[in-house]
C-alpha cells in the first residue's frame, strides 16, 4: 500500500485489482485499498477472464507467484502496477533468473508506474520492517527502561514517532557483517 500510495496518495473511488488470494499476500492486500475507500475486485485460479477485468483496473496488484501471466495487454494505460510474485526461473544456459507475475517488458509501455522484479516490492518490505523494528526498539526503550529520548516528536498515543529516511541495502548478508542503523531526529541520533 506505501507504494501505491507514493503514486495515488488518496485511493477513493479508484479500482483496485488483486491477482492472488493467499491469506500472506492476496487477501490482505485486497482488504488495505477497501479501507482506503478504493472499489477492490479480488482474482483467484478459479475467476474466468481474469485478464477482462484487469484491463479495468487503476491499480493492479498481482501475487500469485506464475512468470509472465500478466502481459502488457491487461493492463489499462496509466494504471499503478505492482507486482508481487517472485519465481526462481531456469535459464537456458542452467543459470537462474528471479521472474515476476507482470511481464515487464510489456507493462512498462502502458502502465503510469509500475514495480519490477527483483527489486521492487522486496526492498520496500525490508525497510518497512526495519522501520518497524526501530519504532519497536524505541518505544521500548522509552516506555520500560525509562531512556530518555530528547528530540523524537510524539505520535497519537504519546509513542515515540521515528523516521527511517534512508535504507541502504545489499542483495546478500554473510554472517559476521555489520548492520548500523542511525535514528535520526532534529536534535538526536542514535546508533543500533
Amino acid at each position: 500500500l506505501k507504494i501505491i500510495k507514493s503514486v495515488i496518495p488518496d485511493l477513493t473511488g479508484f479500482h483496485a485489482v488483486v491477482i492472488g488470494a493467499s491469506n500472506i499476500v492476496g487477501k490482505p492486500m485486497a482488504a488495505l485499498p477497501l479501507e482506503e475507500n478504493a472499489t477492490v475486485t479480488q482474482t483467484h485460479i478459479h475467476t474466468r477472464d481474469t485478464q477482462f477485468i484487469c484491463r479495468g483496473a487503476d491499480i493492479l496488484v498481482s501475487a500469485v507467484g506464475k512468470p509472465g501471466l500478466v502481459r502488457g495487454d491487461w493492463i489499462k494505460p496509466r494504471a499503478v502496477v505492482i507486482d508481487v510474485g517472485t519465481t526462481r526461473v531456469q535459464q537456458p544456459d542452467g543459470s537462474f533468473a528471479t521472474k515476476g507475475d507482470v511481464v515487464f517488458e510489456e507493462a512498462i509501455n502502458v502502465a503510469g508506474a509500475i514495480t519490477p522484479v527483483p527489486g521492487g516490492v522486496g526492498p520496500i518490505t525490508v525497510a518497512v520492517l526495519l522501520r518497524n523494528t526501530i519504532q519497536l526498539v524505541v518505544t521500548f526503550l522509552a516506555a520500560f527502561l525509562g531512556l530518555p529520548l530528547p528530540g523524537f516528536s510524539q505520535g497519537p498515543g504519546g509513542e515515540p514517532k521515528v523516521e527511517v529516511t534512508a535504507v541502504a541495502m545489499r542483495t546478500a548478508v554473510a554472517p559476521g557483517d555489520r548492520l548500523a542503523v542511525a535514528v535520526r531526529s532534529e536534535e538526536h541520533t542514535s546508533e543500533l
